[in-house]
Order: structure tokens, then sequence, then C-alpha cells
């Protein structure tokens, strides 16, 4: 028997926020019995379409609380693999083809969060620690790694910074929203 428990960002009436209706992938923990833990080892996620699930991507223990999940126009997905502070570019089979990691340096990521992809194929992370979102172009060939193009956002209350941002989308008008958790808010930008 395999039993779930979803996870990632949720309204208070279990809708997930952040995405388009009728169009949404929907992360979830997935384990072997009621009793066994979840833990890293026995996380993964799945994509699930219209109540059937089409397949599931990632080794137990792959993953490390993913929180979110891109896929552009050619199948590639980016998944933000939070408590392992990477995020993981995958092709349209689940290959690991790419990733961007933890560190300190311009770029570097934190703890990944939301994406988004806009139509101009940059692709947006939630950087929940830096308080920022970061910016970087998807690779022109099929395998590489995303180029860094830069961030915006600080700490802080006041318009223009966050509280520790957690999802990210765009629009078709070059419009970024991104969900300001402890701000209680959502910020709209323009890039």
């Amino acid at each position: 028997m395999v039993s779930t428990a979803s996870i990632g960002m949720w309204s208070h009436q279990g809708r997930p926020k952040g995405c388009r209706p009728r169009s949404y992938v929907e992360i979830r923990r997935t384990r072997s019995s009621g009793r066994t833990p979840i833990t890293p080892e026995t996380l993964r996620f799945s994509i699930w379409m219209a109540s059937s699930l089409i397949r599931t991507i990632g080794a137990i223990g792959q993953f490390s609380f993913p929180n979110a999940v891109a896929v552009d126009g050619t199948g590639t997905m980016y998944v933000s693999d939070s408590n392992n502070g990477r995020l993981v570019v995958l092709d349209p089979s689940g290959v690991q083809i790419a990733t961007l990691r933890r560190g300190p340096y311009e770029g570097d990521l934190g703890m990944p969060r939301g994406l988004a992809i806009d139509d101009e194929a940059r692709l947006y992370v939630v950087d929940t620690t830096d308080q920022s979102v970061k910016v970087y172009r998807q690779p022109a060939q099929a395998i590489g790694q995303p180029a860094y193009l830069g961030r915006f956002g600080a700490y802080g209350r006041a318009d223009g910074a966050f509280s520790f941002p957690n999802a990210v989308a765009t629009d078709a008008r070059g419009r970024v929203y991104v969900a300001d958790w402890d701000n209680d808010r959502v910020q709209i930008w323009s890039y």
C-alpha cells in the first residue's frame, strides 16, 4: 500500500498556491506504508495529472524536500531540491544533466523554493534564505548549465524587499509575481 502526504505551497482552502487553474503539477511525499516515517531516504516526487500517475522521477533519497518543478518547452525539468540547497536539471527522460549548488558566490543557491520560466527562456528561482529571486538563462544546448543573469530583492519589510519568499509565477506581459511569505503579500515585478 502506498500512502502520500502533499507538501509544497498550499492555501488554507487546500488549493496549490502559485499554480494556474487546471494546469499544475503536484509534489507529494511518497512512502511505502503508513508506519514508515518520511525521511530523505523515502522521499520522492511524482507527477500527477487528472488524478492518474504518469510516472515518478528520482530514486529514493535523490531529493530532500523538493519544493517546486518547472518544465520548459523541450520537456526539460527544473527541480528545486530545497534541503540539499540545489536546483537539479533533468532531461525529459528524468536523467540529471546539470546542477546549480549551494554556495557563497553570486549565482549560487541557499534554499531554493519556487520556480518559474518566462517566455524569454529565463528561469526564476526563489532563494528563501537569500531573500531574493535569482534569474538564469536556460541553456541553449540540450545539456548545459543555466547561466546566471542576476537577482532582485533583499531582506526587509519595505516594498521591493522580501521576508522568506516562497513562490514565483510569470505572465505573458513580462511580469514576475513573488509570494512574500513572512510579509503576507504578493509583489509584482517587471523584469
